[in-house]
This record gives structure tokens, sequence and C-alpha cells, in this order.
């Protein structure tokens, strides 16, 4: 099965988990899953910053790189890398001669900025559905806000580890620790996801995030060269710092109703 195909498919995988115990397994019903949109209350503010504060994070991060001179622009470089990663031999004349249509590259950010995430989000939904639909208000309702939050960052980037010890998932050449790293940026993300689920008590946020996340990470990794590193962006310390950093001003700013109004009492589990 191609690559692509496989990880689209395994975003997948902790939707189909949370339905399967919210429905026929363990019947826990769908009450506290966050799928209402809560338009009207703070389903609007946490969807508007979704799309504003990812690429804005991205950008500082990418700043962050470029300040501390860990990363260097280069386009040209990192695109015929991944060609070469790719398996394609010869790479497209416009690489190597530097010619680029500058209408082309405004309309290709534009899609990025605006389309991208909510086409993203239709995959992005598979993840959110299991990990801010699910498992973050079982385990907020039992240890806490920042536990909850630590810990469905670990499972979460622990979750990428296939992807990225057998097939090299942003870290081809040093595997093991793009899984250190992957579990860090993960626990930030963690952070930032979950308060846009406190905020409008509905997953569509945090799923808008996402897709903007992984449709607008990818351009700072084309940008920025060496594209793995510790401190590098997007999802080194350096990348990670201004998701942790606006996680909690949105933490501590969340109105105090916000929490999961529609938790189901868990009495039948130890």
């Amino acid at each position: 099965m191609p690559y692509v195909v496989r990880a689209v498919l395994g975003m997948y995988g902790p939707a189909l988990a949370a339905w399967l115990v919210r429905g026929p397994l363990m019947h826990e019903g769908f009450a506290d899953a966050g799928l209402g949109t809560h338009w009207r209350t703070g389903g609007r503010p946490s969807s508007i910053l979704a799309l504003v504060v990812v690429p804005l994070c991205l950008a500082v991060g990418a700043a962050l790189a470029l300040a501390a001179h860990v990363q260097h622009v280069d386009p040209i470089g990192n695109m015929l890398a991944l060609a070469r990663q790719s398996g394609i031999k010869d790479a497209p004349t416009s690489l190597t001669t530097g010619s680029t249509n500058l209408s082309a590259l405004v309309l290709i950010g534009a899609a990025v900025l605006v389309i991208a995430p909510f086409v993203n989000g239709i995959f992005a939904f598979g993840e959110e559905f299991g990990w801010r639909g699910y498992l973050l208000p079982r385990l907020y309702d039992r240890i806490g806000t920042w536990p909850a939050i630590v810990s469905v960052g670990i499972v979460w980037g622990v979750w990428h580890a296939p992807l990225i010890l057998l097939d090299g998932l942003n870290y081809p050449t040093h595997r093991w620790l793009g899984l250190g790293l992957t579990t860090i940026f993960c626990i930030a993300m963690s952070a930032f996801f979950a308060a846009l689920r406190l905020r409008s008590n509905s997953i569509w946020p945090s799923t808008l995030a996402h897709g903007a996340l992984n449709a607008q990470a990818s351009v700072v990794t084309v940008l920025l060269a060496p594209m793995e590193g510790v401190l590098n962006a997007p999802i080194g310390l350096l990348g990670a710092l201004p998701f942790a950093l606006a996680a909690l001003v949105l933490l501590r700013a969340r109105p105090s109703a916000a929490s999961f109004p529609n938790l189901l009492p868990r009495t039948d589990l130890p």
C-alpha cells in the first residue's frame, strides 16, 4: 500500500476507536464528543483563532530558527532533496534554474492559508474525534487539565512512531530523535488544541487548526534548511515554543464555563 494511502487511512484510526467505544462496544454515547459547532458561543471565535494563530505561530517559529542561525532559507535545495527522496532522478528545470511564476506562488500561498485548512480538516477530523473528542474529556474528568493535556500529547506523539521509525516521516535520517521531538511538539500542540476545545466545547476549531497545521507547516519545511534538527522549525523546539505560549495564554483566558459541560458521569469505571 502506498505511503500516502497508509498515512491518510491511519489518521482515521483514533476516530474509529472512539466510535467503537462510544457506540457498539461500550455504548458510552456521544454527548461529550464535541460534535456540535456552538457557533454563537465559543465556536466562532475559536475557529477564527485556529485560522489566525496557526500561521502566526509557524511564522514566529521560523523567525526564531533563522535568528538563532540553526536554519537558513533554501527552498530550491529542499525541493531537490525531497525530489531525490521520492525517487525523482531528474529535477524540474524550474528548480535548477530558479525561474518562478510569481502569480502561481501567490495563488498557492493563498490556497494554503485559506482553503487547505478546510480540505486538510477532513482528514484531521480522524485524529481530533479520537484525541480531543474522546481521550481529552475522559482524562480531563479523572486527572485534571494539565495532566490530561500532557498525557494526550504523549499518546499522540508516540502514535506517530510507525510512520517515523519505518517510513522516516519528517526525520528520514534521525528517526529515533524524530520520535522524541515529535512527541514534544505534540505535547505543545495538545495544549493549543485543547485550549480551542475547552473554549468552544467543540472539536471543530481544533480540527480546523489541525488541518491548517498540516498544510502550512509543509511550507516552512520546504523554505528552511536543514529540515531535521532539535531546534528546527516547524516541529523542533523553536517551532513548538510559540504554540506552547499561545496555549498558555488561551488556557488562562478561557471562560470558566467552557470546560466539558456535557461530560457524562463515569461511575461505572474504577
